[in-house]
């Protein structure tokens, strides 16, 4: 449905709350690059608990490591 309603040149996916890094090449779909796997981030669910934004998640947090790689991936940083 995304080939018809939807304009891109490339397709990815970000894999997110991976508890598994051995299931990580389970995830292969001809035509689709993995941009990143994001772990579970403990850091990221403390402060969505706490009500506090993205934003104050620590510089180390895994999360936050995940969406950089995504994002240089398809070449946005």
């Amino acid at each position: 449905m995304a080939d018809e309603l939807i304009a891109y040149d490339r397709i990815g996916v970000i894999v997110n709350r991976v508890t598994n890094p051995e299931l990580v090449n389970e995830f292969k779909t001809p035509g689709v690059d993995i941009l990143s796997f994001i772990p579970a981030d403990s850091a990221f669910a403390a402060n969505d608990i706490m009500g506090k934004s993205v934003m104050e998640l620590p510089a180390d947090s895994a999360m936050l490591k995940g969406v950089k790689e995504a994002l240089q991936n398809i070449e946005i940083l």
